[in-house]
């Protein structure tokens, strides 16, 4: 059983799918428009205005789908990382982070309890269409220089 399941794991990740080693996810705090030094983002038909960014290395994201059959965004933070991440998501207590590919801002969930490991991203109020969770996957795949 464990040479089928290191069999398996070798195989190349299907960019369709998932992605190994990805670029980090963004996160910023969503702060009031008077606070300072914030950034201006439109979010589904609103302004968001984002505090400074907190980067997280990923380990891998994948296609998935949400509690309601729809597709998502699945991600696993690196070793390194899971640490700092489950700081920040304690001490959100119900706040909103975004959180931002490619300069754009995928969704704005409040997080009401800590994340280690990872978590789903998914498409706000009307979920992500495949070709949405095609195009994160995609932006995540790290550039050569």
């Amino acid at each position: 059983m464990l040479l089928t399941l290191a069999a398996c794991c070798s195989r190349a990740p299907d960019p369709l799918t998932e992605v190994l080693n990805p670029t980090g996810l963004h996160f910023h705090p969503v702060m009031g428009p008077d606070d300072p030094g914030t950034t201006a983002f439109l979010y589904e038909g609103k302004t968001l205005h984002l505090g400074p960014q907190k980067t997280f290395q990923l380990s891998r994201v994948h296609r998935t789908l949400d509690i309601n059959n729809r597709p998502a965004l699945g991600f696993e933070l690196a070793a390194q990382d899971q640490d700092a991440f489950e700081a920040l998501t304690t001490s959100l207590g119900g706040s909103r982070m975004a959180i931002v590919v490619g300069n754009r801002v995928i969704t704005a969930p409040a997080f009401n309890e800590p994340l280690r490991l990872g978590g789903q991203i998914t498409g706000g109020r009307d979920g992500f269409s495949e070709q949405e969770v095609q195009d994160l996957l995609t932006a995540l795949i790290p550039q050569s220089d």
